[in-house]
């Protein structure tokens, strides 16, 4: 098992490359922003959820700021 600062260090580098940035811009518009709520379905909420943690663990780890990665994806989301 890799140690979790070395999974950070990986985030990063990863996360900070030009191609990284835009796949979390992607991850953001998939994950991050639709409500992961669904009043009709809990477990449909919970599946949500389990996404939006994946990806909220990988800003976490990756010390990115997740305010600048919302408004870049913003500016390229036609919804």
């Amino acid at each position: 098992m890799i140690a979790l600062k070395r999974v950070a260090e990986l985030y990063s580098k990863l996360l900070t490359t030009p191609d990284g940035k835009e796949l979390l811009k992607d991850l953001y518009r998939m994950y991050g922003k639709r409500p992961s709520f669904d009043p009709l379905n809990h477990m449909k909420t919970a599946y949500n959820e389990g996404q939006r943690s994946v990806y909220l663990r990988m800003m976490h780890l990756s010390k990115l700021n997740p305010n600048e990665i919302e408004t870049e994806a913003e500016k390229l989301t036609d919804d």
